[in-house]
């Protein structure tokens, strides 16, 4: 008698772990943001070409001119101002896709102060 309730005590333990096992699942990890640093310069970005994975991203906008610039993506309607000297990093979740990234205020991307976003999949 012992030896079958031993038995099925074992049975038992064993179905319960391995049933815990099966569905207890670790928490997906939460992906981070890419970040990405763009230094803005005298009608310049660098880089040119920003590519990062879709998803959430955040970019460290460095201004490294002696003028204002904005880092702009109309479609993301993203803009932000970065005064001379100045860093803002700005977040936002962007699909697959290539985006015309420039620099809105008056004569900057007509100089040459525009770029391209790139969101790989």
């Amino acid at each position: 008698m012992r030896k079958g309730i031993l038995a099925a005590l074992v049975i038992a333990g064993v179905a319960f772990a391995v049933l815990s096992a099966m569905w207890w699942q670790a928490p997906a990890p939460v992906d981070a943001p890419a970040t990405v640093a763009i230094t803005l310069r005298e009608m310049a970005f660098s880089p040119g070409r920003i590519e990062v994975p879709a998803g959430a991203v955040t970019v460290r906008i460095i201004n490294a001119g002696s003028l204002e610039h904005d880092f702009s993506i109309d479609a993301l309607q993203i803009s932000p101002n970065v005064r001379p000297g100045s860093t803002v990093e700005y977040s936002f979740v962007a699909a697959p896709g290539e985006y015309p990234v420039y620099c809105s205020l008056p004569g900057h991307r007509e100089a040459g102060m525009a770029g391209t976003l790139v969101v790989v999949p």
